[in-house]
């Protein structure tokens, strides 16, 4: 795994937000992963430039300022 997907905690090696995101796109109904999207982009765990767009979400959509939606 590249070293910009892993990051640490407590000394505990662990994926990205962004990494465990994009790990789990497939897995589960698109509506679902959109609302860990939001969360993460509200808690400002990621960045709008860490969404792939491809599949048609848009981040830019969600409001920042909402951060307990």
């Amino acid at each position: 795994m590249p070293d910009e997907d892993l990051t640490r905690y407590d000394c505990v090696p662990a994926t990205t937000v962004r990494r465990a995101l994009e790990d789990v796109r497939d897995r589960m109904p698109p509506d679902r992963w959109q609302a860990f999207v939001v969360q993460a982009l509200r808690r400002e765990l990621i960045g709008a430039q860490d969404i792939d767009t491809r599949g048609g979400f848009h981040p830019e959509a969600v409001d920042q300022n909402e951060k307990n939606a």
